[in-house]
């Protein structure tokens, strides 16, 4: 059995001898990767999707020179399947940027072929997430007597960073003072009894930035 330590193409001899009535002697030598593909990505990470990412491949031949003018396919399998080519600069690099629009893991790939040697380079993963708005529920009082306060809580769904809060009152007969109007759990004191419409709205700033909306009806008396 041969083991070889990298994927790619080997170079080897195969010598053999055999006596009179002795056994037959079989052994390989000068074992070495003829082309070398390494595969790198810049993805640093888990992606938003829509967010580019940039990988790289450096091609060689069996003394480490760059073999320039190589056709490379850069084969995406997973969330965002898809085939993208390329050819080697003169320093042996092909490069291709990708945005994945599904969320989920893609695993990256290079092959090529050189005087009809198929070549594969390592792979190289990558997982998306999604890139959509926070998602707001809220749960909290619908009826309360006055001049208790009202009791509210947000729970958010997000995936990004940077998230921001803020509570407000949409309509309703009288003021409404919230006590930490910028943090997912309130209480918002009324001064006028009759029917209020509460709105909290999460934006995450990643991506660009997304926003969402919810609201409850409170009916203090």
């Amino acid at each position: 059995m041969v083991s070889f330590p990298v994927p790619g193409s080997y170079l080897y001899e195969i010598d053999y001898q055999s006596g009179t009535g002795g056994p037959l002697s079989f052994s390989i030598a000068g074992l070495r990767p003829l082309v070398s593909l390494t595969l790198t990505s810049t993805s640093g990470g888990s992606p938003v999707t829509g967010q580019p990412v940039t990988f790289s491949v450096q091609a060689t031949d069996e003394s480490g020179a760059p073999i320039a003018n190589l056709p490379v396919t850069f084969g995406v399998t997973g969330a965002n399947q898809q085939a993208l080519p390329a050819t080697t600069d003169n320093t042996g690099k092909a490069t291709v940027t990708y945005a994945g629009q599904a969320a989920g893991t893609d695993v990256m790939q290079a092959t090529a072929t050189l005087n009809g040697l198929s070549l594969v380079s390592n792979q190289s993963a990558v997982t998306w997430i999604s890139a959509n708005a926070p998602q707001i529920t809220i749960t909290g009082d619908l009826s309360l007597q006055l001049p208790n306060p009202g009791h509210y809580t947000a729970t958010i769904v997000n995936h990004g960073t940077g998230l921001a809060i803020a509570w407000s009152k949409v309509s309703g007969p009288g003021n409404v003072t919230f006590d930490t109007p910028s943090q997912a759990t309130v209480g918002a004191l009324f001064d006028t009894p009759g029917a209020y419409v509460l709105k909290v709205t999460a934006t995450d700033t990643l991506g660009g930035g997304f926003g969402n909306s919810a609201s409850d009806r409170s009916r203090p008396h």
